[in-house]
């Protein structure tokens, strides 16, 4: 493939496990909060830190053998807890927010930023990403229209890069309300319920412009 063919596919790829992503945590809330939530530092119903694990799990996996079930396993879990540890420690160093706190919940944690339970989950997840979901997605892909293809991911590029911008305005924003200082911990629902007042009372002074 050339050049553009791999981004095309790159984006594909990673839109589809970060969609897979988000319905995962929307269940697991909804099981154990009873109460569905988007748990991203996006607005849109998308997960990026599941789009870049689906994507290290498939260049990772091309250099090791595909009987390997135990390397498979293991590499899993190092992705998926090596991710979710940057990925919590960047966004607090940068927002000084917390999207997610294991140091309640879980006794076994580094730093509250990944547990043994998540660990443990992401192996046993990239066992079935490998072996059953990646033959599934790459068929799925393969059966698109290549001028589909192309369209979606220059379409979904266009609303990453917006939803992007807004969410880190609005989430540098909810960094300096009061509120958010009270809580300890995982701020993770009131972190979106103020960014989502944050874009309304943005929108809402355009309108009054007009």
């Amino acid at each position: 493939m050339n050049p553009f063919d791999v981004f095309v596919r790159i984006v594909l790829y990673f839109t589809i496990f970060a969609v897979m992503g988000y319905i995962i945590e929307a269940l697991n809330s909804l099981i154990r909060e009873k109460k569905m939530s988007n748990r991203g530092f996006l607005f849109g119903p998308y997960l990026p830190i599941y789009g870049f694990a689906g994507l290290l799990m498939i260049g990772i996996w091309q250099c090791i053998p595909h009987n390997n079930y135990v390397l498979t396993f293991f590499v899993a879990m190092l992705i998926g807890a090596g991710l979710e540890y940057v990925t919590s420690y960047l966004l607090e160093k940068i927002f000084h927010l917390r999207w997610w706190d294991y140091s309640k919940s879980d006794k076994f944690n580094i730093h509250g930023r990944i547990c043994l339970r998540n660990t443990l989950v992401f192996g046993v997840a990239g066992l079935l990403f490998c072996y059953i979901l990646l033959p599934a997605v790459d068929n799925a892909i393969i059966f698109l229209p290549v001028g589909l293809q192309v369209a979606i991911a220059l379409i979904m590029v266009g609303i990453y890069l917006l939803d992007f911008i807004a969410s880190s305005y609005a989430n540098s924003k909810v960094k300096n309300m009061e509120e958010l200082s009270k809580v300890v911990g995982d701020q993770t629902r009131e972190i979106k319920k103020n960014a989502k007042k944050v874009i309304k009372s943005v929108v809402g002074q355009r309108r009054r412009r007009k």
